[in-house]
């Protein structure tokens, strides 16, 4: 996939060749110097959504904004800040933010937390919504009111670091925010250059919010360490890095240098990590036989006292926004060797030893300097304290709060706050209307081609750029494009097929919207106005398609083409995406790139999947625009197989496996199309031509290494569903219903039962009697991994009515308390520790029962016993028969069925 970076920049970077926008040190200065409060004529109302941060894996995004908003609340109490967060974030704010009046914290549930927000926004008539992370989400307050925090666009330098539902869904997010909202918030002067320089750009206002060191490591005593965590450390000198296990933080390249550095100093340093686990499996065995230590989460205690006991932090990361541990290292005292690129020389500056982040022996050797030279560490050592001093948490909430007065001013000029979530400033200029760039491939057409230029030319929408690409014919095709004169450019030369003239027509064009239109194919009148007018009223949609009729070789309309509203599940299943009848713009197509020239059929099809897995915004148009023509000579019917054949490629490259659709109408083409003795014989075995589709699949998938991919997608539905979500590619995978009960056999049951064991990785937790919008049943099991993380667990919430609960460790009672109807109770237990996975369970001794039936008993609005991206369980019956037996008699199973039979509210026994 093209992308919209190129990574030569960075490699300019590595040598000093690209020079930051203004005078860094005055920008350094700047920040250090005494900020001033901003001065204001009225009272805002702020919402704050905190829906994406989590809690360990949102890495330093999360510290910079707690302590942005910390100072932000404290400095500017005239003004209201209404902050909504998730039950698994809402601890970074009870524990960081001192309470007060006008700053008012809501949980809002996981699943539908945009839906839920929405209507808040508008009911509290806010000024400003800050989003602490772009998300495609929208939300009913104009877009020119909204304030978004990127940090950096690592994705668009290193994309395949990212899975492609990942990359797509930033792609669409961060495109909206940078061409929409009001204001955006980031973290240095190389991203706010960078944002300024994506091709989809139109912000008006970028600031700067640049971390600080937290409170937290300001104050920690290095006496705070306990004898277990001690025991966890080498008495020998060693770098401590940490970060996560994420691919642009370089560890395989660290993990080798330090090897090199070993062999070198003959074995007496030792390297610490620390950060969340999850891929340390996969690097462990590299350094199986050097004394490198990973020690997984830990208490912001040790990772003060492990940076006092640091001989250096090796921060050689490929792309950072900014560099948060950098900051910790300098408040230490611990020397810095960081990467000569990205934003790294620019918070560094001369407190820093930088080497080349790609050259493993340059990083030997920056390891190697600092640990021998003593003077060289004193050095950087009293530099990175003075460097500390230039970067302030009250500046950045001075800079925030200034951002939020532009944005409501701004607002306020051009109309009401609250606006349809469509309702936005319009793209298209009316001194200016966009020009529409249209390209025909052709090769001896000459009986159809006249029909289609004519379809072109004869629109009403003046300003069409319109190029016809011939692959030199034989017949009259030239002495019909001669005959056009000057209205439209063409050329007749050899070419590699219809991709290759297609992509040679788009490089000769220049228009802000695009098409292809083939040589047997038409516009219907008043096609292009139409497509220009929708994307001047939806001005985030990049591609429209609408509906088109099939029309044989006399123009006589056959039928119409099976276009559908749009959904990424719809697309995968279907090509429902009638080409002719396509438009798109051309910053997507800078994104999207080329069409794959390795195609002969299906490359309109690969092109909108590419589409869809960039995060384009897709929508369909419900109007006719465009005839598509079927005669026996068409690809679409002369050549089948081959098509399925693409079809099948294509999906496992872009989607990771193939719809069952396609296997079905491969077969169905098979047996009914290719001949009338084989379609003969099938009518009377009507069940046979479905099974061999299945068995083909079956050997596809196979074949192809994807039958993981879809026990694994089936497994995460419901984690993703939780966690709102919604993706495409995993609606194909399994329909997105609620399991009903059905009948299990025992070979089924284990079967899910293993498919559950390998799925669920050691570092996840599965949880069973939790519903999506944070309520709980009266029994809850929690089973993982607790030997890392908070030493205290904790659900915070209240009951609707009075009643006992009852919690157990592994069978083990501990705790057990009276609850009181609707007050807030806090349920805190110390984490079990004595191994890798416990049980945990909680048994309420009443319920009730709500509109759908469901038994709850626990409402929590924060908590740190799992997370949104741990494993969700159903609620209707046990799939996994280890579960069984924590049920009450009550409610298992009657024979074969899963059958959920609720005692009366208030009868409910608990477990002794």
């Amino acid at each position: 996939m093209a992308s919209t970076f190129d990574k030569t920049r960075i490699e300019k970077e590595r040598h000093g060749v690209v020079a930051m926008r203004g005078d860094l040190g005055t920008t350094l200065d700047a920040a250090g110097s005494a900020p001033e409060r901003v001065p204001h004529d009225r009272r805002l109302k702020i919402a704050i959504d905190m829906r994406p941060l989590i809690i360990g894996s949102s890495g330093g995004i999360v510290q910079n904004l707690i302590g942005v908003f910390r100072e932000l609340f404290s400095h500017y109490t005239e003004h209201d800040f209404f902050v909504y967060c998730t039950a698994f974030n809402r601890s970074l704010l009870s524990g960081s933010i001192s309470p007060s009046k006008n700053v008012l914290i809501e949980t809002l549930p996981v699943h539908g937390f945009f839906e839920r927000l929405s209507p808040i926004i508008k009911e509290k008539d806010v000024d400003v919504l800050f989003r602490s992370y772009p998300a495609i989400e929208q939300i009913d307050i104009n877009s020119s009111r909204q304030i978004a925090y990127i940090p950096d666009l690592q994705h668009e330098y290193f994309p395949d670091f990212f899975a492609p539902e990942d990359l797509a869904y930033r792609r669409r997010a961060f495109a909206q925010a940078l061409g929409y909202y009001g204001a955006i918030g980031t973290i240095s002067e190389f991203s706010r250059q960078t944002m300024e320089e994506h091709l989809q750009c139109r912000c008006p206002d970028f600031f700067l919010m640049q971390p600080a060191l937290q409170v937290e490591h300001r104050s920690v005593a290095l006496d705070g360490v306990t004898a277990e965590e001690a025991a966890k450390l080498p008495d020998t000198p060693f770098l401590f890095l940490p970060s996560n296990l994420w691919p642009h933080k370089n560890h395989r390249r660290i993990l080798e240098a330090f090897r090199r550095l070993h062999a070198k100093l003959g074995g007496y340093i030792s390297l610490i990590l620390t950060g969340d686990p999850s891929g340390w499996s996969e690097l462990a065995p590299m350094v199986a036989d050097l004394p490198v230590r990973h020690l997984g989460f830990v208490r912001p205690e040790l990772v003060s006292y492990l940076f006092h006991r640091a001989s250096a932090l090796p921060f050689f990361s490929l792309f950072e926004g900014f560099g948060i541990p950098m900051l910790e290292a300098f408040h230490a005292g611990t020397p810095v060797l960081c990467s000569n690129t990205t934003s790294m020389p620019e918070v560094g500056g001369d407190a820093v030893l930088m080497a080349d982040p790609m050259d493993i022996e340059a990083m030997a050797e920056a390891m190697l300097t600092i640990v021998r030279d003593d003077d060289l560490r004193r050095t950087l050592s009293e530099r990175g304290r003075k460097r500390l001093e230039l970067f302030r948490w009250d500046t950045s909430a001075h800079n925030l709060m200034a951002a939020c007065m532009r944005v409501s001013r701004r607002a306020g000029e051009h109309g009401a706050a609250i606006m349809s979530r469509e309702a936005r400033p319009p793209l298209v200029s009316e001194a200016r209307p966009p020009l529409v760039s249209i390209v025909t491939p052709s090769y001896n057409q000459g009986r159809f081609i006249r029909r289609t230029i004519e379809s072109v030319l004869s629109q009403s929408y003046p300003f069409i750029e319109y190029v016809v690409v011939d692959g030199r014919s034989t017949d009259e095709t030239v002495d019909i494009l001669k005959s056009y004169g000057s209205r439209l450019k063409w050329i007749s030369e050899e070419d590699r097929g219809q991709t290759h003239a297609i992509n040679k027509g788009m490089d000769m064009v220049s228009g802000e919207i695009r098409a292809y239109l083939n040589s047997d194919d038409v516009l219907v009148p008043d096609a292009v106005a139409k497509a220009v007018r929708y994307f001047d009223q939806y001005p985030l949609c990049d591609m429209i398609y609408g509906r088109a009729h099939y029309i044989d070789v006399n123009d006589s309309v056959m039928g119409d083409y099976n276009t559908k509203p749009y959904s990424a599940a719809e697309l995968i299943n279907d090509c429902m995406i009638c080409q002719p009848a396509t438009f798109w713009r051309r910053e997507i197509a800078s994104i999207v790139g080329q069409f794959n020239e390795k195609l002969d059929y299906v490359m309109d099809y690969e092109y909108w999947l590419r589409m869809m897995n960039a995060g384009a915004s897709i929508h369909h148009y419900p109007e006719i625009l465009a005839c598509s023509r079927l005669y026996p000579e068409t690809k679409t019917l002369s050549a089948r197989t081959a098509i399925y054949r693409e079809i099948f490629d294509v999906c496992t490259e872009q989607c990771g496996f193939v719809s069952k659709s396609y296997f079905h109408g491969y077969w169905n083409h098979l047996c009914f199309e290719r001949g009338p003795r084989l379609a003969h014989v099938m009518k009377h075995l009507p069940w046979l031509w479905p099974r061999l589709a299945s068995a083909h699949r079956l050997w596809f998938f196979g074949c192809r290494g994807l039958l993981g991919n879809v026990v694994r997608a089936k497994l995460n539905l419901k984690l993703k569903l939780m966690a709102g979500q919604d993706s495409g590619l995993m609606r194909t995978v399994v329909r997105l219903t609620e399991p009903k009960p059905r009948k299990l056999s025992v070979k089924a049951v284990k079967a899910v039962d293993r498919s559950i064991a390998i799925a669920i990785p050691k570092a996840r937790r599965a949880v069973w009697g939790v519903y999506p919008d944070n309520w709980t049943g009266p029994i809850v099991k929690i089973e993982g991994m607790f030997s890392t993380g908070p030493a205290r667990l904790r659900m915070i919430g209240w009951s609707p009515r009075d009643m006992n609960v009852q919690i157990f460790t592994d069978g083990c009672q501990v705790l057990s308390r009276f609850l009181s109807t609707n007050r807030l109770e806090t349920l805190e237990i110390d984490a079990p520790r004595d191994k890798d996975v416990n049980c945990l369970e909680f048994f309420f001794s009443d319920y009730f029962a709500d509109t759908a039936s469901r038994a709850l008993s626990f409402r929590f609005i924060e908590t740190n016993l799992f997370g949104e991206r741990d494993y969700f369980l159903p609620h209707e019956y046990p799939i996994v028969r280890r579960y069984s037996r924590f049920l009450p008699s009550s409610w298992r199973r009657v024979g074969r069925r899963a059958k959920r039979r609720l005692p009366a509210p208030g009868s409910a026994t608990i477990r002794s």
